[in-house]
């Protein structure tokens, strides 16, 4: 017998086959999203460019949307481009940057179509496949291939919706706006503080075209400052030193209401450029302190301060020449009851007569008398160069014969005649004006710091080696100071004023000298600063000499010398 060693027959198996396929990751995302913005003749244009980091990637789709992302899907709908890598393109990483142009002319682009597919805005209806002119779009891209994808990246390069947006340019036809100052339309060229000047202001439209600019606007800068500077774009993009105005254009007193609407300007022949004009009047008002300025005009196509290239491609000529002026305080000085003596000149710049004011009732003598200079009595001795006091000057003359006896001190408690302040003197607002008849002797400077005013029976004469100075106002912003009394014989300067811009609003602020005063500086020996910020100055004195006798006749008996005579004698 035979045994076997296994089981003969046949062996079924139902083990199953699987086929697994390669784990491919999906596309880098892409990176660096900028975009420049101009115009391609009359219609926008935007060049799209980013990076692709990818070495997987079928292509990229780039979508545009009128309305900002709010997630992957949505807001829908958009307008896609789709945008394919060739083996080279996928090698290259990070190089070239990819890019994209989107308008409606014949395009150069290899990497495909033109036009973007679809709806790009969910408000007009239909398909938008150019761009539009003046409209917002938001962007993003992203990297596919057969089966994964990249993430959505919105300008500059984040993952995070919406991302930021551009604005395409309206791209008119162009034109080149100028604007010119006309010459000699100012109604004047020195103003009165607070006044209004006038000028007209000449646009031109320089294009040989027939196109009419678009409605524009007109800046008057009355004091050149937050001029708009306004550059050529350089690639494509915004030279970086350009810059918009600082603020809306105001007059010289803060007044924001310096512009002007400019109508459309039509080409006369488009053969000849700058055929086509309009002129705009320019009212503005100066300002309320004395002062030079200088003014310009400047014409803002579309109404913007960095207008669009396709629009005015040259902004230099926006700005005009400036328009220099001169504010000042066109007033007068007043003098009653005495004569007004100067050994330069005399001058004011309104002619006060017509008023019944007069700049002396008697004598006036001066090397040289303006015209606007008048005396009540008529009585003008201009070249006049003898000598108004003896030889030293009349300080000097006092100063030799009587300070010597005067007593030391320098306040104003006086107990003596005769007094005498070895350095400077000041009125202060706590101090009270002394009773009686004083002499004061100042061998410095003399500050008035409130009114300096004497009973009817007193009488001071200061005798000042330096100058004296009337304050404007008491401790800076207190009531003005308006009346001082006394005879002041100053070897410096008589200032009216502490502050420079010494602005009154009434004639109660004017001040008033009830006295005599005679100032000894050659160069200058009244040194008068106020004036007034409203419409006064052509009608009233901002200061007032007022002659009074008494101090004469007191100050004779005072020094006790009846041979020193004040009295008006043929020249």
């Amino acid at each position: 017998m035979r045994g076997t060693g296994g089981v003969a027959g046949t062996v079924n198996s139902n083990a199953a086959s699987v086929t697994t396929a390669a784990c491919e990751p999906p596309p880098a995302n892409p990176a660096q999203l900028s975009i420049s913005i101009s115009c391609n003749g009359s219609n926008p244009e935007v060049f799209f460019r980013f990076t692709d980091w990818s070495t997987n990637e079928d292509g990229f789709w780039l979508d545009v949307n009128t309305q900002p992302w709010t997630g992957p899907t949505a807001p829908s709908p958009w307008g896609v481009k789709t945008i394919t890598s060739t083996l080279a393109q996928k090698v290259a990483v990070g190089l070239p940057k990819r890019t994209f142009t989107w308008n409606n002319a014949v395009s150069t682009n290899t990497a495909g179509p033109l036009d973007l597919g679809g709806d790009v805005d969910g408000v007009t209806p239909g398909a938008q496949l150019t761009p539009a002119k003046s409209t917002k779009y938001y962007w993003r891209v992203k990297a596919f291939n057969a089966s994964r994808q990249s993430e959505h990246v919105y300008p500059a390069s984040g993952t995070i919706a919406p991302g930021a947006y551009f604005e395409t340019l309206s791209c008119t036809p162009n034109y080149d706006l100028s604007a010119r100052i006309v010459p000699n339309s100012w109604n004047k060229q020195i103003f009165d503080v607070g006044e209004t000047a006038t000028l007209k202001v000449e646009i031109t439209n320089l294009q040989t075209s027939t196109a009419a600019s678009a409605p524009s606007k007109l800046y008057f800068f009355p004091d050149g400052v937050g001029l708009p500077v306004c550059k050529n774009l350089v690639d494509g993009t915004l030279d970086p030193t350009s810059s918009p105005a600082t603020g809306v254009p105001k007059d010289a007193t803060g007044i924001a209401n310096q512009s002007y609407d400019v109508l459309p300007i039509p080409v006369a022949d488009p053969l000849v450029p700058g055929s086509g004009t309009r002129t705009i009047d320019v009212e503005f008002i100066v300002s309320n302190t004395p002062t030079s300025l200088t003014g310009y005009a400047y014409v803002v196509p579309s109404c913007s301060f960095l207008p669009d290239i396709g629009i005015d491609p040259n902004f230099f000529n926006n700005q005009s020449f400036g328009f220099t002026y001169i504010v000042g305080s066109d007033g007068f000085f007043e003098t009653q009851g005495g004569d007004v003596g100067a050994v330069g000149n005399v001058s004011v710049a309104v002619k006060s007569s017509g008023l019944g004011l007069y700049q002396s009732d008697y004598v006036i003598a001066a090397d040289d008398i303006e015209d606007e200079v008048v005396s009540k009595k008529g009585w003008m001795l201009e070249n006049y160069n003898k000598k108004f006091v003896p030889t030293g000057g009349l300080y000097e003359l006092f100063d030799k014969k009587f300070k010597g006896g005067a007593t030391s001190t320098c306040s104003f408690t006086l107990s003596t005649a005769i007094n005498y302040c070895s350095g400077n003197l000041t009125f202060n607002t706590s101090d009270s004006a002394p009773i009686g008849d004083h002499v004061y002797f100042v061998e410095g400077n003399l500050r008035i710091k409130k009114n300096f005013e004497l009973n009817a029976a007193s009488t001071m004469v200061f005798l000042v080696n330096g100058n004296v100075t009337v304050d404007l106002r008491e401790n800076g912003t207190g009531p003005f100071v308006n009346r001082v009394d006394g005879i002041y014989i100053v070897k410096g300067v008589f200032y009216d004023s502490d502050v420079a811009d010494a602005g009154i609003a009434t004639p109660a602020d004017a001040l008033t000298l009830n006295g005599a005063l005679y100032a000894e500086n050659l160069a200058g020996g009244l040194n008068l600063k106020r004036y007034f910020t409203g419409p006064y100055n052509a009608t009233n004195a901002p200061n007032r000499f007022v002659w009074d006798p008494k101090y004469i006749i007191k100050l004779t008996d005072l020094i006790g010398i009846k041979s020193i005579q004040w009295r008006e004698v043929a020249p």
